[in-house]
C-alpha cells in the first residue's frame, strides 16, 4: 500500500510539470500571434506615412527660412518638425502636402549673414528632409 502511495506523489509532480509546460506553450503562441498582429499594422501605418520628399528650392532672410518641399510619394505627408543645425525650430504652422504636390515650410528663427544652416523638416513618422541652407 505505501508504494502505491509513493509512485501517486511522483505522478501528481510529473503530471503539474507536463500541465506548466502547456500552458506556457500555449501563452507563447498567444503572444506571438497578437506581437505579429500589431508589427503588421505598424508596417503598413509606416509604409503610408513615409513618402519620399524632394526639396524644390530654399531662400533665408533674417526672420524665417523658406522651403519649397515636393511629395514624390502617393500618400499625404504631414511635416510636424523643423529643426535648424539639430537644434528645434519653430514651424510658422503644420504642413501637409498631397501626394504629388508642392507644400511651402516657414522656419522662423533669426539667422545671420555668411553662415550656411543645416536644416531638417521632419514627418509624423519619421521621414525626413534634410538640407543646406546659407544665408
Amino acid at each position: 500500500m505505501r508504494r502505491l502511495l509513493v509512485g501517486k506523489k511522483g505522478t501528481s509532480a510529473v503530471l503539474a510539470v507536463l500541465l506548466m509546460v502547456l500552458v506556457t506553450m500555449a501563452s507563447g503562441i498567444m503572444l506571438y500571434n497578437y506581437v505579429m498582429a500589431h508589427v503588421e499594422s505598424m508596417t503598413t501605418n509606416l509604409s503610408i506615412q513615409l513618402s519620399l520628399l524632394l526639396l524644390e528650392s530654399a531662400n533665408i532672410n533674417t526672420t524665417h527660412i523658406t522651403a519649397f518641399v515636393r511629395n514624390t510619394g502617393n500618400n499625404v505627408v504631414s511635416i510636424t518638425n523643423a529643426y535648424v543645425n539639430n537644434v528645434p525650430a519653430l514651424l510658422s504652422q503644420s504642413i501637409q502636402i498631397a501626394p504629388a504636390s508642392l507644400g511651402i515650410a516657414y522656419v522662423s528663427g533669426a539667422y545671420a549673414r555668411g553662415v550656411t544652416y543645416t536644416v531638417m523638416l521632419a514627418s509624423v513618422l519619421g521621414s525626413s528632409l534634410t538640407f543646406k541652407v546659407t544665408f
